[in-house]
């Protein structure tokens, strides 16, 4: 679970869980390691904004690094991003549902949609669509500098344009990486996943 339902998304929710019976319906969440799911959520932050953070507040009063993100979504939700149980209760009581099946994905990568199958019971698919690969370092800086630089809406007019942008080397070493304040040091994400466990879970709400 790497964010809150909002736009298109939240009426299509909204109108399953409606249509269904709430008291019907069981939510299921694929959720990820902490260390991933920050990575992740500042990717899609800097490219299309995530989590209700206000971005060109963001790029305004910070370098929109990624310790800037997380203290940004500590200040609006009042709770750090690693703490993934407590984002649940926020989903229940926005949706008014009352259980939520979390099903991690494990560290070795499974493919999301054979991690579902497995844990309701169905065959997964001999061939399953290649799996998101994520976007280059280089690139998620592109897009941070540009914005930092030209302001949210630019970007946003222009990213049509800028996602084409091709680079001969696709990434940056992990400590350019870190500098940059694009990901965080190898260490702090051992310690945000020592904890991690890949078992489906499940969470009820009243």
């Amino acid at each position: 679970m790497d964010r809150i339902p909002s736009g298109v998304h939240a009426q299509c929710l909204l109108h399953t869980l409606d249509r269904l019976g709430r008291e019907n319906v069981d939510v299921i969440a694929v959720s990820r390691a902490p260390s991933g799911l920050i990575r992740s959520s500042y990717d899609q932050f800097l490219m299309a904004g995530l989590w209700e953070i206000d971005r060109q507040k963001l790029f305004d009063t910070s370098e929109a690094r990624i310790e800037d993100f997380l203290n940004a979504f500590k200040d609006l939700w009042g709770f750090e991003l690693k703490e993934i149980d407590k984002i649940f209760p926020l989903f229940a009581e926005r949706y008014n549902v009352s259980r939520i099946v979390e099903i991690p994905l494990a560290a070795d990568g499974d493919h999301v949609l054979s991690r579902i199958a497995k844990e309701v019971g169905l065959k997964s698919a001999d061939k399953l669509p290649v799996k998101n690969a994520g976007r280059s370092t280089r690139k998620i800086l592109m897009f941070r500098d540009f914005q930092k630089e030209h302001g949210v809406a630019t970007f946003e007019r222009n990213l049509r344009v800028l996602k084409q942008v091709r680079f001969p080397k696709r990434e940056l070493s992990t400590e350019e990486a870190y500098e940059l304040g694009l990901m965080l040091p190898k260490e702090v994400n051992t310690l945000l996943d020592k904890n991690y466990m890949a078992e489906t879970r499940i969470h009820e709400f009243p």
